[in-house]
């Protein structure tokens, strides 16, 4: 390769990269001020997750502060969708939170920064214990894509086992094996200029909280439907199910 012709390739470069940046924070301006896209599939979990389940009770659940970053408001995250449901049993209960993009709706960088690890701790819960990319082999459903498993502890000394997802045009990000309260600067600068290139594609996030370790659910009826309904989100890949 000619110096010239190094020359250009460098300039093209930057160019790319300049666009990225330019269109990562112009889109996160538009959100902050509030001039966001209507929703378009604003039913996408309509029957995808039950409102009941097998011996337990039910409830719809507000946006809260563990959803947002610092009180944001939720039109912050532009989602087309979203469903957060608690369901209990006694002293028990466990909650479905999930959130859906459309393609070209929000930059995948933009996303990815709302991880529990972030606005979990932002708003005063301290992470206790953590596992990266575990992956979940359930007899009769399949092999889930990776998640990251997290205990919370509360301001007020509670604890919370959470375990979460995101998937991008149907793969599991990869958020490597680290905390995400601070995004990792090369995966945003990939994901940055992948976005410029190519566009934001679909994404769904998925976040599963309880008030005890999952896997005492394990062989839970109702808890199964739950697996269920998620393995149909995409979270069991087709060539994984059992």
């Amino acid at each position: 390769m000619t110096k010239s012709q190094f020359h250009w390739l460098s300039v093209a470069g930057l160019a790319v990269l300049a666009a990225a940046v330019f269109l990562q924070f112009s889109q996160v301006r538009n959100a902050s001020e509030g001039d966001i896209d209507a929703p378009r599939n604003a039913h996408y979990f309509e029957g995808k997750i039950p409102r009941t389940v097998s011996g337990w009770n039910s409830q719809e659940l507000p946006l809260g502060v563990t959803e947002l970053l610092q009180g944001q408001v939720a039109a912050i995250l532009n989602f087309d969708a979203y469903v957060f449901r608690e369901f209990r049993r006694g002293g028990a209960r466990f909650a479905v939170y999930a959130a859906y993009w459309s393609p070209g709706r929000m930059p995948v960088s933009r996303v990815v920064s709302h991880t529990p690890d972030r606005c979990w701790t932002e708003n005063g819960w301290n992470c206790e214990s953590m596992t990266f990319n575990e992956v979940w082999n359930v007899e009769g459903i399949g092999m889930f894509a990776p998640n990251q498993r997290r205990i919370f502890q509360s301001p007020t000394g509670e604890t919370e086992h959470v375990v979460f997802w995101h998937l991008v045009e149907g793969r599991s990000f990869d958020f490597g094996d680290r905390f995400t309260a601070i995004t990792d600067p090369k995966m945003w600068l990939k994901q940055t200029v992948a976005y410029a290139v190519a566009g934001s594609g679909e994404q769904c996030f998925v976040r599963v909280t309880s008030d005890r370790p999952l896997d005492q659910f394990a062989d839970d009826p109702g808890w199964r439907e739950i697996l269920h309904a998620l393995a149909g989100l995409g979270l069991v890949p087709r060539n994984a199910v059992n």
